[in-house]
């Protein structure tokens, strides 16, 4: 059968969207006609319109952290049902999943900045850590039905590039960024961009005119081999949405007809929105 097109986004909200900004951050989502979507900031208090809005347009199964209705947290909403896994790792900024129709396996993160420095720092050993169980030669998850583990990792990592993107000033942690490249990860868009030659542009844009690239969606390499494009959308920052850009990768992934994928390591589903039928 021929591959499956397959499009994953990811967006830092702001701070939940805000009460006015929700239905036009769902119009723009929508525009994109993402299968995946991975998000920061979400606030369950102002989310069950966007939810609403992108389960009428296919995103109908979604997944959030249990955390109180007005915190941020991460969410994952998608086209195809979503099995909770390692919820041992989970926090309000630190999410796993696994689409088991395709043979993927997800992570959705929002790493904080330096002013929660202790946070910054267990958020970003716990995605590390994750991410190489997932890529490990005996995982339980996350390989695809020929073996090759297929995992992607999305959010709002608020950790620059040293050599690629622009220097944040007091940047912290960076070296498990240099941990998820050595278990073997890839920026979606820096490889894209990379092929074509092109200039890697900001993703953050903050209220003192900062700029700087700190979101993204990084791939495995047995999900990198299916990359078609890489991009982001910064309009919805000029329109007063977010000010981040929204990510995007495709793919073209190969579905085994009559396969049966390996079933995920799981514990007590807790803290999930019920899937939309």
């Amino acid at each position: 059968m021929p591959p499956l097109r397959l499009r994953v986004a990811c967006w830092n909200l702001r701070h939940g969207g805000g009460n006015t900004r929700t239905p036009e951050q769902a119009l723009f989502l929508i525009s994109h006609a993402p299968d995946i979507v991975m998000l920061s900031e979400y606030r369950e208090s102002r989310g069950d319109q966007l939810r609403a809005m992108l389960s009428d347009h296919g995103l109908a199964h979604s997944l959030t952290p249990d955390a109180p209705s007005t915190r941020n947290r991460v969410a994952i909403l998608s086209r195809w049902a979503l099995l909770p896994t390692h919820q041992a790792a989970w926090h309000e900024r630190l999410l796993s999943a696994k689409v088991t129709a395709l043979g993927i396996d997800l992570i959705a993160a929002h790493v904080p900045d330096e002013s929660a420095e202790t946070r910054r720092a267990s958020t970003w050993q716990g995605l590390a850590g994750l991410a190489k169980v997932l890529v490990s030669p005996d995982a339980a998850s996350g390989a695809d039905w020929n073996g090759s583990p297929r995992v992607l990792i999305a959010g709002d990592f608020n950790t620059a590039r040293t050599g690629l993107d622009a220097a944040r000033p007091g940047q912290t942690c960076e070296r498990w960024m240099g941990a998820l490249a050595t278990a073997g990860y890839r920026d979606c868009v820096v490889e894209h961009a990379r092929a074509r030659g092109q200039p890697l542009s900001p993703t953050w844009f903050g209220p003192m005119g900062e700029v700087h690239r700190i979101d993204g969606i990084w791939a495995s390499s047995g999900m990198l081999a299916s990359l078609q494009s890489a991009s982001q959308d910064a309009s919805c920052v000029t329109d007063k949405l977010s000010d981040h850009a929204l990510i995007v990768a495709d793919f073209a992934i190969e579905i085994t007809t009559g396969a049966n994928p390996p079933a995920a390591s799981q514990q007590a589903a807790t803290g999930l929105f019920s899937p939309r039928d």
